[in-house]
């Protein structure tokens, strides 16, 4: 005779207190505190009430699967959350639902394969190219120059060896930016990355502000927050219009070039581009298509159909889909790097063992082993053809052999995938700080089963991968850094203990993409660079702050000093 299941009122807790506002006050201060302090205290499954809602936190690996893969269907996401970014970011892939979010996500998995997502490593690089060549030259001088994003200002420092001194958070939304402007639009798009990472920065914290009370002000309220947002928004409209109605280069085998036409979307007028007959154009080069546009995103998604009607995304929900690669896409990778430097200064055996693996694998398979001597050194596109091969030791000691500022070549998606330690270092950086540390509340939609436990439908259900990725259970010494836990021969986790990217039907469709731009702008980076702790600074990371993505509560600055040669090129 199989156990009857326990009910809601059986699940552990603490107790009702006032409608459940001083929780609601504790997550408002300390969500990700307040949640770990639940499971410390209740256990795996915690219920409570929040004001008229029955609510339930998972902590449990298995029961977390349960409710997102095996009970995907009998789950919505909680109404407030998709209401708040469909404000700002329209009816996108984020916040539908039901048939509609099927159709979408469909067409937007055919651009994010990893096959498409491989093809997007030369625009990476490019983009990682200008951003490390804007930083200023470490010559040795008695102060060390700061450099926010291409900008820099003298700041007295106690370093007198030469190095940089680099605000991470400006100069990783800066780098992030430009990634998800030149994979949008083309490699010609001409905008200031800075501006748009600034306005995405400040819809996420008043989004996540917004979370917590039932409605949103009207927008036409002059209120602080809502001035904030219009003008972020309109930004990010611009930015995004500018990108639409730039001409693109048509399929010439189909005999049609661009023409324009005029549609208002979101109170923004852009141009967008259909085809028209006209005579046959020569064709372009690979290298011309992704300058003009042909197989950036904005034309994948635009040449997207759907197997069963044949039908595409309207120009309304490319826009749509354009505002949330802005907002998921760049913010989360940026912010995975911030606490990826900041993590890497503090453990320099750590850093120097993927250098030396970024070396190996360099050298190995390009045959060059040539690293700049100053932080304005760049690399060219991806593949291209480097010095010849120098010393081991040399590398080892941060001194590379015949190097030049510009003939260091950037890694392939291939040559990405034989750096394990690199990699490693960066999902150790994402378990101690996942950029999503708190997934959007789910509502069941019908009774569940979790566990030993019946949830009644209406729910409210939690789950927050901070607790979990800090559990002793499944990472022994869970506050300490230690990539290997990621190295192949490494015990394996439960699933669902760790979830960087969600799980179930609506895991990140970006993951691969984002797994790829990271592992190229943190590669390409410790090629050239020594990320260093400035005098003074505190052994411990600062504290994290939730607004939709957990970013560091106070400024991450570090030194990069410049790797020596040995030698001119």
């Amino acid at each position: 005779m199989s156990q009857l299941p326990e009910t809601f009122d059986t699940i552990p807790g603490p107790p009702d207190r006032r409608w459940g506002l001083p929780y609601m006050r504790a997550m408002w201060r300390d969500y990700l505190g307040f949640s770990a302090s639940l499971q410390r205290e209740f256990g795996d499954l915690v219920r409570m009430r929040l004001l008229s809602e029955r609510a339930i936190e998972v902590f449990d690996p298995e029961m977390l699967r349960q409710a997102l893969v095996e009970h995907a269907d009998g789950m919505v996401r909680w109404a407030r959350g998709p209401e708040v970014f469909a404000e700002s970011s329209g009816q996108n892939v984020l916040v539908t639902e039901g048939a509609v979010w099927q159709r979408q996500r469909r067409l937007l998995m055919q651009a994010f394969t990893p096959r498409k997502v491989a093809g997007y490593a030369g625009l990476m690089a490019q983009a990682t190219h200008a951003a490390l060549q804007a930083l200023p030259d470490t010559e040795p001088a008695p102060a060390v120059q700061t450099a926010v994003a291409g900008a820099s200002i003298r700041q007295p420092v106690s370093d007198s060896t030469g190095a940089v001194l680099v605000d991470m958070d400006a100069f990783f939304s800066h780098l992030t930016m430009d990634v998800i402007l030149r994979t949008l639009f083309g490699s010609g798009a001409r905008t200031d990355p800075q501006a748009a990472a600034q306005a995405v920065q400040t819809l996420s914290e008043i989004g996540f502000k917004a979370m917590f009370w039932p409605a949103s002000l009207p927008a036409w309220l002059p209120t602080p927050n809502n001035r904030r947002k219009r003008r972020a928004l309109t930004v990010l409209r611009r930015v995004i219009a500018q990108g639409m109605a730039a001409p693109t280069v048509a399929d010439d085998s189909a005999g049609t070039a661009a023409t324009r036409t005029t549609v208002p979307l979101t109170a923004v007028t852009i141009a967008v581009t259909t085809a028209a007959a006209t005579a046959t154009a020569p064709a372009a080069s690979s290298s011309d298509q992704a300058e003009q546009g042909e197989g950036n995103l904005l034309a994948m998604l635009r040449a997207a159909r759907d197997e069963a009607t044949g039908e595409g995304l309207d120009e309304q929900e490319v826009f749509d889909q354009c505002m949330i690669s802005f907002q998921a896409g760049h913010e989360t990778t940026a912010t995975a790097l911030l606490w990826w430097s900041a993590l890497m200064a503090r453990h320099p055996e750590a850093a120097e063992r993927a250098r030396a693996e970024v070396d190996a694998v360099m050298n190995a398979s390009n045959d060059a082993s040539c690293a700049a001597a100053a932080p304005g050194a760049a690399s060219p596109a991806a593949g291209s053809p480097g010095a010849e091969s120098g010393a081991a030791s040399g590398a080892a000691r941060g001194e590379l052999p015949g190097c030049s500022a510009d003939n260091l070549p950037a890694p392939t998606p291939d040559q990405l995938a034989r750096m394990p330690w690199l990699q490693a270092t960066l999902k150790e950086a994402m378990r101690l700080y996942p950029p999503v540390s708190a997934l959007m509340t789910r509502r069941a939609r019908r009774p569940l089963r979790l566990g030993e436990h019946e949830i009644p439908a209406r729910t409210l259900v939690r789950l927050t991968p901070w607790v979990l990725h800090r559990d002793a259970r499944w990472f022994p010494e869970p506050e300490r850094f230690r990539p290997e836990r990621f190295m192949p021969g490494a015990p394996e986790l439960p699933r669902g203990a760790y979830l960087p990217f969600g799980v179930g039907p609506r895991v990140c469709l970006g993951q691969h993409f984002a797994t790829l731009e990271m592992g190229l702008i943190a590669a390409m980076l410790l090629q050239r660079f020594e990320l260093q702790l400035p005098p003074g600074a505190p052994a411990d990371l600062p504290p994290g702050r939730l607004h939709i993505t957990l970013r560091p509560a106070e400024p991450v600055r570090l030194l990069l000093r410049g790797r020596r040669c040995l030698g001119p090129a």
